[in-house]
């Protein structure tokens, strides 16, 4: 892989981290068909990227970029992630503290994208 085919495919995670982040929030595991590339595409093009940052002394970044690697494991198989999510908000549906708990983590996690990006 290229560096410029990374640094697309990076982009590319970068956009999809918000909702990547509200995905896991609800459901845990998420199907891999939600992926913006397979999780091997992704993790070879952020370790280019991240060691290009490293490389050119931005370690802060580099261990940002490393440390998203690792949501990729909340990624499964589609028809596992969909059982998943079904047992995960069963559980959540029937019991409203955890539903306004998870109601109040997906506003903060608007919140705090809101205010990363501004």
């Amino acid at each position: 892989m290229t560096f410029k085919q990374a640094q697309q495919i990076f982009n590319n995670w970068k956009e999809f981290i918000e909702i990547n982040i509200k995905l896991q929030t609800i459901f845990g595991s998420i199907p891999e068909s939600f992926l913006p590339n397979s999780p091997e595409t992704l993790e070879e093009a952020l370790n280019i990227v991240a060691k290009d940052y490293f490389d050119s002394g931005d370690k802060k970044m580099a261990r940002n970029i490393q440390e998203s690697i690792a949501s990729l494991i909340c990624y499964k198989d589609d028809k596992e992630a969909l059982r998943d999510m079904h047992r995960k908000l069963e559980i959540i549906l029937e019991n409203p503290e955890l539903e306004e708990g998870l109601l109040k983590t997906l506003k903060d996690t608007k919140d705090s994208w809101a205010e990363f990006k501004q």
